[in-house]
Protein backbone atom coordinates (compact mmCIF):
# COMPACT_ATOMS: atom_id res chain seq x y z
CA UNK A 1 0.00 0.00 0.00
CA UNK A 2 1.73 3.46 -0.95
CA UNK A 3 2.30 5.81 1.72
CA UNK A 4 0.50 3.89 4.28
CA UNK A 5 0.92 1.27 6.95
CA UNK A 6 0.46 -2.18 5.83
CA UNK A 7 0.72 -5.43 8.06
CA UNK A 8 2.84 -7.81 5.76
CA UNK A 9 1.20 -11.09 5.16
CA UNK A 10 3.78 -13.22 4.41
CA UNK A 11 3.77 -15.71 1.30
CA UNK A 12 -0.14 -15.43 1.67
CA UNK A 13 -0.78 -17.32 4.31
CA UNK A 14 -3.00 -15.42 6.79
CA UNK A 15 -5.02 -14.55 3.57
CA UNK A 16 -5.49 -18.35 2.84
CA UNK A 17 -6.08 -19.40 5.97
CA UNK A 18 -8.76 -16.88 6.32
CA UNK A 19 -10.05 -17.64 2.90
CA UNK A 20 -10.10 -21.16 4.22
CA UNK A 21 -11.17 -20.67 7.41
CA UNK A 22 -14.43 -21.56 8.71
CA UNK A 23 -17.94 -18.97 8.00
CA UNK A 24 -18.00 -17.82 11.78
CA UNK A 25 -14.47 -17.57 12.09
CA UNK A 26 -13.91 -15.00 9.20
CA UNK A 27 -16.95 -13.49 10.37
CA UNK A 28 -15.45 -13.02 13.93
CA UNK A 29 -12.20 -11.51 12.13
CA UNK A 30 -14.19 -9.42 9.79
CA UNK A 31 -16.55 -7.53 12.49
CA UNK A 32 -13.15 -7.07 14.11
CA UNK A 33 -11.91 -5.21 11.18
CA UNK A 34 -14.63 -3.40 10.82
CA UNK A 35 -14.82 -2.52 14.28
CA UNK A 36 -10.70 -1.59 13.78
CA UNK A 37 -11.44 0.73 11.10
CA UNK A 38 -14.01 2.57 12.85
CA UNK A 39 -11.73 2.93 16.18
CA UNK A 40 -8.48 3.98 13.57
CA UNK A 41 -10.84 6.61 11.79
CA UNK A 42 -11.99 8.45 14.64
CA UNK A 43 -8.20 8.22 16.25
CA UNK A 44 -7.45 10.16 13.34
CA UNK A 45 -10.38 12.58 13.13
CA UNK A 46 -9.17 13.79 17.25
CA UNK A 47 -5.84 14.66 15.94
CA UNK A 48 -6.90 16.72 13.26
CA UNK A 49 -5.70 20.44 13.42
CA UNK A 50 -9.02 22.31 12.31
CA UNK A 51 -7.69 25.60 11.14
CA UNK A 52 -8.88 28.56 8.87
CA UNK A 53 -7.23 26.91 5.62
CA UNK A 54 -8.35 23.72 6.28
CA UNK A 55 -11.96 23.47 8.32
CA UNK A 56 -13.26 20.17 6.53
CA UNK A 57 -10.55 17.97 7.05
CA UNK A 58 -12.29 16.42 9.81
CA UNK A 59 -15.43 16.14 8.98
CA UNK A 60 -13.72 14.34 4.98
CA UNK A 61 -12.34 11.55 6.81
CA UNK A 62 -13.44 8.35 6.60
CA UNK A 63 -13.52 5.19 6.05
CA UNK A 64 -14.34 2.13 4.16
CA UNK A 65 -14.17 -1.64 4.56
CA UNK A 66 -13.87 -4.31 1.26
CA UNK A 67 -13.20 -7.95 3.15
CA UNK A 68 -10.06 -8.00 5.12
CA UNK A 69 -9.18 -4.50 3.83
CA UNK A 70 -9.72 -1.19 5.44
CA UNK A 71 -9.49 1.99 3.45
CA UNK A 72 -9.06 5.38 5.73
CA UNK A 73 -8.25 9.03 5.25
CA UNK A 74 -9.63 11.48 2.75
CA UNK A 75 -11.35 8.54 0.43
CA UNK A 76 -13.16 11.91 -1.15
CA UNK A 77 -10.13 14.01 -1.78
CA UNK A 78 -10.69 15.68 -4.66
CA UNK A 79 -13.35 18.22 -3.35
CA UNK A 80 -12.45 21.59 -2.33
CA UNK A 81 -11.24 22.20 0.78
CA UNK A 82 -12.94 25.51 0.84
CA UNK A 83 -16.44 26.22 -1.54
CA UNK A 84 -15.03 27.79 -4.67
CA UNK A 85 -11.29 27.16 -3.76
CA UNK A 86 -8.85 25.25 -6.50
CA UNK A 87 -7.00 23.96 -3.46
CA UNK A 88 -8.37 20.11 -2.55
CA UNK A 89 -8.90 18.28 0.57
CA UNK A 90 -5.66 16.24 -0.29
CA UNK A 91 -3.79 19.23 -0.67
CA UNK A 92 -4.20 20.91 2.61
CA UNK A 93 -3.76 17.01 4.14
CA UNK A 94 -0.65 16.56 1.68
CA UNK A 95 0.43 20.29 3.66
CA UNK A 96 -0.64 19.27 6.92
CA UNK A 97 1.34 16.00 6.77
CA UNK A 98 4.38 16.18 5.50
CA UNK A 99 5.28 20.19 6.25
CA UNK A 100 7.92 20.21 8.35
CA UNK A 101 6.68 22.36 11.96
CA UNK A 102 2.93 21.50 10.81
CA UNK A 103 -0.11 18.88 12.24
CA UNK A 104 0.44 15.41 11.14
CA UNK A 105 -2.21 13.02 12.11
CA UNK A 106 -2.62 10.12 9.76
CA UNK A 107 0.29 8.73 10.46
CA UNK A 108 1.40 9.13 13.96
CA UNK A 109 -2.17 8.07 14.90
CA UNK A 110 -1.82 4.83 12.70
CA UNK A 111 1.42 3.87 14.06
CA UNK A 112 0.20 4.41 17.27
CA UNK A 113 -2.78 1.95 17.16
CA UNK A 114 -0.85 -0.63 15.34
CA UNK A 115 0.23 -2.91 18.67
CA UNK A 116 -3.04 -2.46 19.53
CA UNK A 117 -4.37 -3.68 15.83
CA UNK A 118 -2.07 -7.01 16.26
CA UNK A 119 -3.17 -7.75 20.02
CA UNK A 120 -6.61 -7.53 19.31
CA UNK A 121 -6.62 -9.57 16.13
CA UNK A 122 -4.75 -12.39 17.83
CA UNK A 123 -8.35 -11.58 20.36
CA UNK A 124 -10.41 -11.55 17.55
CA UNK A 125 -8.75 -15.04 16.21
CA UNK A 126 -8.77 -17.02 19.78
CA UNK A 127 -12.64 -16.08 19.59
CA UNK A 128 -13.50 -17.59 16.95
CA UNK A 129 -11.23 -20.60 17.62
CA UNK A 130 -12.88 -20.88 21.06
CA UNK A 131 -16.49 -20.30 19.15
CA UNK A 132 -15.87 -22.87 17.33
CA UNK A 133 -14.68 -25.58 19.95
CA UNK A 134 -17.57 -25.45 22.08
Amino acid sequence: MANGIELEDVGGSFTKFIRQAPKEMRRHIEGHIEKSGAKLAAMIKAQVHVGENAPHIRDAITYRRYGQLVLIGLLDANQPAVPGSDTTLADVAMYEEFSPNHHPYMRPTAEQFHNQFLKDMTEAIEAAEKALSI
